[in-house]
């Protein structure tokens, strides 16, 4: 929850945030016999949790960019 809190309190960080979700996801999506648009086995210590589900993908653009692109 401190690290969730530092990343949420600066707008910096959230976007720098987001987009390396956006990097990850693109780097982890359809990784083997998963789907595209889906992330199979997740690393590390969240492995445990993915291998009975797939996380969908974060999409490529966040709201944020999506916002500022086709609103200024």
């Amino acid at each position: 929850m401190r690290a969730a809190r530092w990343v949420l309190s600066d707008a910096r960080r959230l976007a720098a945030a987001q987009r390396l979700g956006s990097l990850g996801g693109r780097l982890l999506a359809g990784r083997g016999h998963t789907p595209p648009g889906k992330i199979g086995r997740l690393p590390g210590p969240m492995s445990a949790w993915s291998d009975a589900r797939d996380a969908p993908a974060p999409p490529a653009e966040s709201f944020r960019a999506w916002w500022k692109r086709t609103h200024g």
